[in-house]
């Protein structure tokens, strides 16, 4: 069961290390370490939670975050470092969890921005988190928590609801076939592209994957998709 989910993970990342010209996506850096300070209030926070991702949203599988790549506390004086033992450029984020500092309560933290082969490979280059009070949730958070879902960035420009589909991999041909109404083309589909012939691709495992998936699958026809 374990590996056969790790096959969907391994899918839905495919679809999103691709960009609009359909590079190859290089492979994953071994052994990044990220290190930045954590403010709260204008002041460093210790004992915050920070955690190095391969998107903003967790990811079930068999009761795991599967996105989660690594985590470390920040010390007294607000420092962390992470330990990635693989981050591939363009899909490693860096996040908090939602917690207190005394009395005061802030927010979860996830930057929109992956970070880059730059930024991995640097010595030098810190990533610091500010973290901001927590409010209550708006209307639509709260409906997005009715269905089950989370809210957080969907990509770098829009916040919204995240929800994990039950027909993630499913073989498709076409939207309509999936659950979330995305039917996914993979890298080495694309690769391969036989543009007269009609293809399969995968049903896209949540809402994030539909909003950064570089290409889908239209009545067994590849259709490339502008990112924003």
């Amino acid at each position: 069961m374990w590996k056969s989910k790790l096959v969907v993970l391994a899918l839905m990342l495919s679809s999103t290390y691709l960009n609009t010209s359909q590079a190859r996506p290089a492979a994953p850096l071994p052994n990044v370490h990220i290190a930045g300070q954590v403010f709260f209030a204008g002041k460093p926070a210790a004992g915050v939670t920070v955690q190095a991702r391969y998107n903003c949203f967790t990811y079930k599988i068999d009761g795991a975050d599967a996105n989660l790549a690594a985590k470390a506390t920040s010390d007294a004086n607000g420092y962390y470092r992470l330990r990635v033992a693989r981050a591939p450029a363009g899909s490693t984020y860096v996040a908090a969890v939602a917690g207190k500092v005394g009395t005061k309560a802030y927010a979860n933290y996830c930057n929109p921005n992956a970070l880059s082969g730059e930024d991995l490979t640097s010595k030098t280059k810190r990533f610091n988190i500010n973290l901001q009070p927590a409010t209550p949730p708006s209307a639509a958070e709260t409906q997005c928590l009715k269905a089950k879902g989370e809210w957080g960035w969907l990509n770098s420009r829009v916040m919204g609801c995240n929800v994990q589909y039950s027909d993630a991999s499913k073989e498709c041909t076409d939207n309509k076939d999936c659950k979330g109404n995305m039917c996914l083309a993979g890298r080495r589909t694309i690769a391969g592209l036989d543009r007269n012939s009609k293809i399969t691709g995968y049903c896209a495992g949540d809402t994030y994957s539909k909003y950064n998936a570089s290409a889908e699958i239209r009545t067994g026809k590849v259709v490339f998709r502008k990112l924003y």
